[in-house]
């Protein structure tokens, strides 16, 4: 198995250092570039930031999930296949049958993966990783649609997701002023971008072990 956990971290840093980067000119900017990075705009950046963080999480559920289909070992052994031996030649193989007739998957839903994991491997590591953290991922999953669809559905999936995850929902279900506050869970001060992405990058660490 290649070191897709460790890809899917440089993603995460990758996209949290743009945040970092809109903070940074709030505070060090000249006096016209801080009046330009008004506080909206800079939760817009940390939307982005997220955004580019849950698709890599997306693309590294699927190239970790057809590696599996090939045969590709973890350091708890190769995978059971569903089918005794019924392992892919190719990874463009595996995408082929994983795909189906079908143009492309969704993999935001835990409960999709771990079901179409259920139908491929015995106790494969999607499975068992993503459905004893469903509920977590399920409210980073609400966190993303916000971002990406302005209905009243997806607002108020956000509203219950930051409930859930921090005690409280944030004035016109902005995902920004979310992810740009501090997890209190925390032992040192985390923004909650980072909080999250910490714990999907353990999660990948789980799934496709380095």
């Amino acid at each position: 198995m290649p070191a897709l956990a460790q890809h899917f971290r440089v993603a995460c840093d990758d996209a949290s250092r743009l945040a970092v980067a809109g903070e940074q000119i709030r505070v060090k900017g000249d006096s016209q570039i801080r009046s330009e990075m008004t506080v909206s705009r800079l939760e817009y950046l940390y939307e982005i930031a997220f955004l580019r963080m849950f698709l890599a999480w997306e693309t590294f559920l699927e190239e970790s999930f057809v590696r599996y289909m090939c045969g590709c070992c973890g350091l708890v052994g190769q995978p059971q296949t569903a089918v005794s031996g019924a392992y892919s030649p190719s990874i463009s193989h595996a995408r082929a049958v994983l795909h189906g007739n079908q143009h492309y998957l969704l993999w935001h839903s835990p409960a999709k993966v771990a079901a179409r994991s259920k139908m491929t491997f015995v106790n494969g590591l999607h499975e068992v990783v993503l459905a004893s953290n469903q509920s977590r991922i399920d409210c980073f999953a609400s966190v993303r649609h916000r971002i990406a669809h302005a209905q009243l559905d997806a607002r108020n999936k956000f509203d219950s997701a930051t409930m859930n995850l921090a005690g409280r929902r944030y004035p016109a279900s902005r995902v920004g002023r979310f992810l740009r506050d501090s997890d209190p869970s925390q032992p040192l001060p985390t923004r909650w971008i980072d909080a999250i992405a910490n714990e999907l990058v353990a999660l990948a660490q789980q799934v496709a072990p380095p």
